[in-house]
């Protein structure tokens, strides 16, 4: 029993992030009915693709779309709002056996996202249709293996971070990353890695060095989620890199001179590299249709001849959709961001962030001014990386605003962002977490209850 306590002890924030996010991860995908996850209908087929290759089913039929059993094709099953009559449909639908197994054309196309992404999501709904379960059951076993992985990563990754373990905590257990969790979307799969690599990250500047394992586990890591999101989390992910190569600069090269001269070199080469590509796009067409969204979107190369049209296109998307970001950033807007949660939540959300930033009196600083301003212009550039992918990618050019872009995008650089906070003149003990871990768990509670109350 001594032990026992003495692990709870040492391991609280995994534990109950493990345990919480796993129990409300359920409840979510029992109320929230199925596509009611931001882009969960897309990611089914990129997921039933990877599911098709596991049985050895060809994926896709002559047409480029997914095949998949008839049953679960859902004719007709369409979630066009959070109703109490679509939650009865999707209860209905769950308690449905399978009756017709024959493997047909959907008529979708998988979304063009890395397979690997959707392999825990795949392997559930994989053992579904082995099992010769109904459809609707196919497709919850494979939120809940999206969702015991992403427990069991967030477990790992605040069980491996040295400092900061508080603010993984309370990123992992925010109502969005929640529902995320507990759906059919790669974000379940991207998010809780993106945690890992900051978790070794953290690790590898606390003590200096990873062992062999964690090391290997960084580059395996790195290497599966730099792709992802168009590369837009890549500075995130060369942080430790970075690190390794700048402590260990003066074993490299010894001479300062010669050091100093290579600094020079780099740092020209990157500017002179820069203006090429500034002026090579200048030089290109700047048409951009976008034959999905039937518009005219922006392109590199109208940007690269319009550098301050697209910068005075960022600053309003930044003043004007801030509250926007932040609703969706923490779950104030769930479902397909049109389930309004109740207003005063904002409070908790803001509440529970603030104590996630308070710096630990039995933690030691380990990172100062030059380290915390790089973290912040790598959690910039990422930001500024997903703001030109989404304007290039879905944004019309008659708009004076970037489209498309959701708070949720933010989550994996937050903690480079709030980590900024931790000051030596603020400190809190070890009962805050204990605030932290309950107002976490009451937040989500409490989120469950008013998306149930907004059933129309």
């Amino acid at each position: 029993m001594s032990k026992l306590r003495q692990i709870l002890k040492n391991n609280y924030f995994e534990i109950n992030a493990l345990i919480s996010i796993i129990i409300f991860g359920i409840i979510f995908s029992i109320f929230l009915p199925f596509q009611m996850a931001p882009d969960e209908e897309v990611h089914m087929y990129g997921a039933y693709s990877v599911s098709d290759r596991m049985m050895g089913i060809e994926p896709f039929s002559v047409n480029g779309t997914t095949n998949m059993r008839n049953d679960d094709r859902l004719d007709g099953y369409l979630m066009n709002g959070y109703t109490h009559e679509n939650l009865h449909i999707y209860w209905d639908k769950l308690k449905e056996g399978v009756s017709d197994e024959t493997i047909v054309d959907s008529g979708h196309p998988a979304p063009n996202s890395l397979p690997y992404s959707y392999f825990f999501a795949s392997l559930g709904i994989t053992i579904g249709r082995l099992l010769h379960l109904g459809a609707m059951k196919v497709f919850f076993l494979g939120r809940i293996f999206n969702l015991i992985f992403f427990a069991v990563t967030i477990f790992f990754s605040i069980k491996i971070i040295p400092k900061g373990k508080s603010i993984l905590f309370a990123l992992s257990l925010m109502p969005m990353s929640v529902e995320l969790a507990a759906s059919l979307s790669y974000d379940a799969f991207l998010i809780p890695l993106m945690f890992l690599i900051t978790a070794l990250t953290v690790k590898i500047i606390t003590d200096g060095t990873l062992n062999k394992k964690e090391f290997i586990l960084l580059i395996a890591v790195s290497l599966l989620i730099s792709p992802m999101k168009g590369g837009a989390y890549l500075p995130i992910i060369v942080i430790p890199y970075f690190y390794l190569l700048w402590k260990n600069r003066k074993k490299i090269i010894k001479d300062d001179k010669i050091r100093h001269i290579i600094y020079i070199c780099i740092i020209g080469l990157i500017i002179i590299a820069s203006l090429l590509v500034f002026l090579y796009f200048r030089m290109k067409p700047d048409e951009n249709y976008h034959e999905v969204l039937d518009l005219q979107g922006y392109s590199i190369p109208y940007i690269a001849k319009h550098p301050l049209h697209a910068s005075k296109v960022f600053f309003n998307t930044v003043i004007t959709s801030s509250g926007w970001y932040f609703d969706t950033f923490c779950g104030m807007l769930l479902g397909r961001l049109e389930i309004a949660v109740n207003q005063i939540l904002r409070l908790f959300y803001v509440i529970i962030l603030f104590l996630a930033s308070i710096k630990r009196d039995y933690e030691e600083d380990f990172i100062f001014i030059r380290g915390r301003l790089f973290f912040l212009c790598m959690a910039v550039l990422s930001i500024l990386f997903i703001f030109f992918g989404m304007m290039i990618g879905w944004t019309d050019i008659n708009s004076d605003v970037i489209q498309g872009v959701q708070g949720r995008y933010f989550i994996p650089v937050a903690f480079y962002i709030i980590i900024l906070f931790w000051s030596e003149n603020i400190k809190a003990t070890k009962k805050i977490d204990i605030i932290l871990m309950c107002m976490s768990d009451i937040s989500l509670l409490l989120t469950m209850v008013s998306m149930v109350m907004c059933l129309r």
